[in-house]
């Protein structure tokens, strides 16, 4: 057992729509809004095979990579720079996000 497509779909385009929606949000708001849906995506569908959900999680940080490219016109066009910003607070902070502390930062 494991997440279907259409589950992933659903969890994918949920992470996309909340970082879209707050798009001035700090990275500490996002992470208090997308934790609750990290964690119940974490805790419903990796109690059966943790290497299922290892994708749409990787799918998260891909999506705060964006949402830092959007925000911070600096990275704006250097996706290295943007990567190495999340990785480096992953790193520091990396009880911000709840992924981050099931040890699946980003690395760069």
């Amino acid at each position: 057992p494991a997440a279907s497509r259409e589950a992933a779909k659903k969890f994918r385009e949920k992470i996309k729509e909340i970082c879209l929606r707050n798009p001035t949000a700090s990275l500490e708001r996002l992470a208090e809004i997308l934790n609750p849906v990290i964690r119940g995506w974490y805790n419903y569908f990796g109690t059966y095979r943790k290497s299922s959900i290892s994708e749409d999680l990787s799918y998260v940080n891909f999506t705060l990579v964006r949402w830092y490219r959007r925000n911070h016109k600096s990275a704006g066009r250097n996706l290295r720079k943007a990567w190495r910003y999340i990785a480096v607070t992953a790193k520091n902070k990396r009880e911000l996000f709840y992924h981050w502390t099931l040890g699946k930062v980003p690395t760069i």
